[in-house]
């Protein structure tokens, strides 16, 4: 249950915000911008957070990206990102599940994920020895289960010492490793029942979540 629901103004405030991305704008509309979005986000993540931590047993922390862009070497100086990112963080572990709202030529969109955005060094290197083995091709086997969206691996090349050819030479080449479902309704996100609304989409990527738990984090 969540007692501050997201509406369809969560959108129509950020693509207001893409159009008008400065201070003196966003001041102006911070009224809305509280009831729109930081109120109901709040109160989603949370209620999220402790469904999944029961769900899954695990220490599930909420988490809220920040809507202020860190300028610092940024040539990009527009002060405020136009998407809002949840997570609810998966234990100490580095992946989480991940919730985003934004609007992209013209249409609201709703991002519904699980992964990691990054590897450190030792996770990545058992991430790279998993995918080289039997473990991998139950990976492959289980992606192709699913029609799910996977963002462009970061490497051109297969790292060494693992062959240019390799079956799973697509995976090999990444340095993080996110799933995520194509095109959810975005307004499954809203009003009181979202929480479990979104809950039972995240449930599909659960065999991927404990690929990922026991293959790369736990080992």
């Amino acid at each position: 249950m969540c007692p501050t629901p997201f509406t369809a103004d969560a959108y129509a405030f950020l693509s207001d915000l893409a159009e008008n991305n400065d201070r003196n704008w966003f001041t102006a509309h911070k009224p809305r911008y509280q009831a729109a979005i930081k109120a109901p986000s709040e109160s989603f993540i949370d209620a999220l957070s402790a469904l999944i931590s029961a769900r899954y047993a695990v220490d599930g922390r909420a988490k809220i990206f920040r809507m202020h862009r860190d300028l610092r070497f940024a040539k990009d100086k527009r002060p405020y990102n136009t998407h809002l990112h949840m997570a609810v963080m998966d234990g100490d572990t580095g992946p989480g599940w991940m919730v985003g709202l934004e609007v992209s030529q013209g249409r609201a969109q709703l991002h519904i994920g699980y992964g990691c955005f990054g590897f450190d060094k030792a996770h990545l290197e058992a991430w790279r020895q998993a995918v080289d083995g039997p473990a991998g091709a139950a990976l492959m086997a289980a992606l192709e289960a699913q029609s799910l969206d996977l963002p462009a691996a970061e490497l051109k090349r297969v790292p060494a010492p693992y062959a240019g050819d390799h079956p799973r030479a697509d995976l090999l080449r990444r340095k993080s490793f996110s799933v995520w479902l194509p095109s959810p309704d975005p307004a499954l996100i809203y009003g009181p029942g979202a929480v479990q609304a979104i809950a039972g989409q995240l449930d599909r990527l659960k065999p991927l979540r404990d690929w990922l738990q026991i293959q790369v984090y736990q080992n």
